[in-house]
This record gives C-alpha cells, structure tokens and sequence, in this order.
C-alpha cells in the first residue's frame, strides 16, 4: 500500500490502521467504497485518525484483493 501513497500504521496485532492522503480522498468514501465491494472496514471516532480506516488482517488472499480494491478506489475520481 506505500505505492499508493498510504500510511500503514506498524502493529503488533491484528489490526490495520491504514491513513489516506490529507490531500486526496477522504476515509468516509474509502469506507463506502469498500463496503460496496464487500470489505468490512471501520472508521475512528478521534479527530486525530478522521482519515484513516482501520480493518482485520487476513489470508495473504484476501489482503491482496483488499489491497486491489483500495487501489481502484483511490484511481478513481468519483466520490463515493
């Protein structure tokens, strides 16, 4: 995801915190977006983390597909 110019919080559990760009869209249309597509994911209520989604780790399987699917959504330029 550092491709994509996204921040992956280090943890040592089970858990991603992953931030988007200030600059760019905004955690509300990731979290629409990937739950259209079946991702469960969770916003955080703190204004420090107001553009970030947090979600489970998973299989190697599905964290690529939910790798690809965040990527068609930061390549696209409607909003969600």
């Amino acid at each position: 995801m550092e491709c994509m110019v996204l921040e992956v919080v280090p943890s040592e559990t089970n858990l991603i915190l992953v931030g988007l760009p200030t600059d760019s869209k905004s955690a509300v249309d990731a979290h629409r977006y990937l739950e259209i597509n079946r991702v469960i994911v969770r916003r955080l209520a703190s204004r420090a983390y107001n553009n970030d989604i947090r979600s489970m780790a998973g299989s190697r399987q599905d964290m690529t597909a939910r790798a690809g699917i965040l990527k068609d959504f930061m390549s696209h330029a409607k909003e969600y």
